[in-house]
């Protein structure tokens, strides 16, 4: 069975896109067949990221039906990443709702499936509504961390079990709340800490994910601890 698990956010520029690619490279890199699913339908970026601009196939033609799901699949050649990117010219026919038949559609293309959700929209509550598991993303600033409560919230309405949070763009000083604050505040576990790297501006600007690119940065490192520990508890 294929496992749909959605990286969501409440709020836009917390990093989720990033994380997203990172997590499925890292998780691919352990063994564990993983593809990154762009379910942004109204502004994909995945495909940006990774140099892609252009797919051929993307999840916007297998929901209308036109490609099959392995068919649309595309590989990043240099770092295995596999993903199934969103189309940039988004067909008019397509609604939030079209989102809801990701578990049917995406049914054995992988054993897990990470779905970078839209932030705090229709889209992210249909892309959610098809996953088992979310992994929440916030930076350590209370508004954002506020907003991740909402989203939070949504996920137990929804029956999706929050598997934790991750700390984005961390830069460890006194402005920020800390791990235990953010922890205590959701009563999630805080699943990674990934700190502010210019590293991962770097990787973006190359077109790679930071984990593939620069492996020893700190970034890298948090976000490869964090796919060892995704396989670890299952």
């Amino acid at each position: 069975m294929t496992r749909l698990v959605a990286l969501a956010s409440a709020k836009g520029g917390v990093g989720k896109t990033t994380l997203s690619i990172n997590l499925a490279c890292a998780l691919q890199q352990l063994g564990l067949d993983t593809v990154v699913i762009d379910a942004a339908l109204r502004a994909p970026s995945v495909s940006i990221h990774l140099g892609t601009p252009n797919p051929p196939a993307s999840l916007h033609s297998v929901l209308t039906g036109t490609h099959e799901p392995r068919k649309a699949l595309f590989v990043h050649a240099p770092s295995g990443t596999r993903l199934l990117p969103g189309a940039l010219n988004a067909s008019p026919e397509l609604s939030p709702a079209h989102l809801r038949g990701l578990a049917r559609n995406l049914e054995g293309v992988s054993h897990v499936c990470l779905i970078d959700t839209g932030a705090g929209s229709d889209e992210s509550d249909a892309a959610l509504e098809s996953c088992q598991e979310a992994i929440l993303v916030t930076t350590p600033d209370l508004p954002s961390v506020v907003g991740t409560m909402r989203t939070l919230n949504r996920c137990k309405e929804l029956n999706v079990h929050p598997r934790g949070v991750i700390i984005n763009k961390a830069h460890g000083d006194a402005h920020e709340l800390t791990s235990a604050n953010i922890s205590a505040l959701l009563q999630l576990t805080v699943l990674a800490v990934v700190p502010y790297d210019d590293s991962v501006r770097e990787a973006l600007r190359i077109k790679h994910p930071v984990v593939y690119s620069h492996p020893d940065s700190a970034a890298a490192q948090a976000i490869k601890q964090c796919a060892a520990g995704f396989i670890r508890h299952g």
